[in-house]
């Protein structure tokens, strides 16, 4: 890690994770607005609905981090994510972290306090997914 780049608060990714999960309630409507009329106005199976629910969501986080390294959320509290080689993060990365932040979501961001006892102050998905979060 570079002297010069400073790490996101526990507080910061707390609130930029509140922020993106506002929008990716947007993208859900959408996307479940397209399924729902594309399927003829008929409902689907439940199982079917969450596995799309799941996909768009991965689809949201993914696209945004491949590309610019931000989502809207991380543009608003100034968070950049990268590898911790330093260059982009690639589509493996995306999905290991997006599973890992799904457990964190469950645990209702608990997994975060995390932070503050680790050294380098990465969090789980950081760790797993071999990323880090940057403040710019």
């Amino acid at each position: 890690m570079n002297n010069k780049e400073v790490l996101p608060s526990f507080t910061s990714r707390f609130l930029c994770g509140i922020y993106d999960f506002m929008l990716l309630i947007g993208v859900w409507f959408f996307v479940g607005s397209i399924v729902f009329f594309v399927n003829g106005m008929e409902t689907l199976n439940p199982y079917l609905g969450i596995l799309i629910a799941f996909v768009s969501a991965w689809g949201f986080f993914a696209f945004f981090w491949m590309n610019g390294g931000q989502t809207l959320g991380m543009k608003v509290w100034t968070i950049k994510i990268k590898s911790t080689n330093g260059n982009s993060i690639l589509l493996y990365q995306t999905i290991i972290r997006f599973l890992v932040n799904c457990i964190i979501f469950l645990t209702c961001g608990l997994l975060l306090i995390l932070i503050n006892f680790n050294v380098k102050r990465l969090s789980v998905s950081d760790y797993l997914s071999k990323t880090k979060l940057i403040k710019i």
